[in-house]
């Protein structure tokens, strides 16, 4: 997915957002994607979180950030803080 953002950024000219802006761009479609949870708009709320998501992306992108790694220490992490309990598992 990485791959993909930084292709379709690169062409459009996104790779130069700086990461204020792609913050605030979150911020934004952040409160849209509640108004289409209170809506119970399905599509609106697919949609919304693409745009909250692709916009995670160019900022890890920016920022550097490996996510897979990233992503298993936080599961991790999440194991160990919520454990599961009484004969359950991942």
């Amino acid at each position: 997915m990485t791959k993909t953002i930084k292709k379709i950024g690169k062409k459009r000219g996104w790779n130069s957002t700086d990461m204020e802006q792609i913050v605030e761009m979150i911020e934004e479609n952040y409160e849209e994607l509640k108004d289409q949870v209170t809506e119970k708009d399905k599509h609106g709320i697919d949609h919304k979180m693409m745009d909250v998501f692709v916009l995670l992306l160019q900022l890890a992108i920016r920022n550097d950030t490996d996510l897979e790694t990233l992503f298993k220490a936080h599961i991790e992490e999440m194991r160990e803080k919520y454990p599961v309990k009484e004969n359950g598992s991942d």
